[in-house]
């Protein structure tokens, strides 16, 4: 769908564009994957005023990389040890997204910015086959 109707309307929060792209990489006990998406301008709900006429929020387009790494530390029959690192929003962008349109809403509400997590993932128990 580009998120229009026949009738010429757009469907309420949907983008004409969306893309979708993940990359893995790895070698031996380092792994890095990244994921990008791109949202074209999102749709909001129509309003309409006192006097007939109507209005349509929008958010604007944005693209979003998010990007997660991962060192395995030890691989041993009934312990895997790694450390790791997710970092949300790698370009810091501004980004929002369409709300719904009620008495207490915004037009559009902002997301996540620059987020970094890490930390030790520890698995214990027979390894899978």
């Amino acid at each position: 769908s580009n998120g229009a109707l026949s009738s010429g309307l757009n469907i309420p929060f949907t983008a004409a564009h969306n893309a979708k792209a993940g990359l893995l990489f790895e070698l031996y006990n380092f792994s890095w994957y990244n994921s990008l998406l791109y949202r074209s301008e999102t749709y909001g709900q129509r309003t309409f005023t006192d006097n007939g006429s109507s209005m349509v929020s929008e958010s604007p387009a944005f693209f979003l990389w998010n990007s997660f790494l991962r060192y395995q530390l030890l691989d041993k029959n009934k312990l895997q040890l790694s450390l790791f690192v997710r970092v949300q929003n790698v370009l810091n962008s501004r980004y929002y997204n369409t709300a719904s349109n009620s008495i207490i809403s915004l037009g559009s509400s902002p997301q996540n910015p620059l987020i970094i997590v890490g930390g030790v993932s520890a698995k214990f128990g027979r390894k899978a086959s």
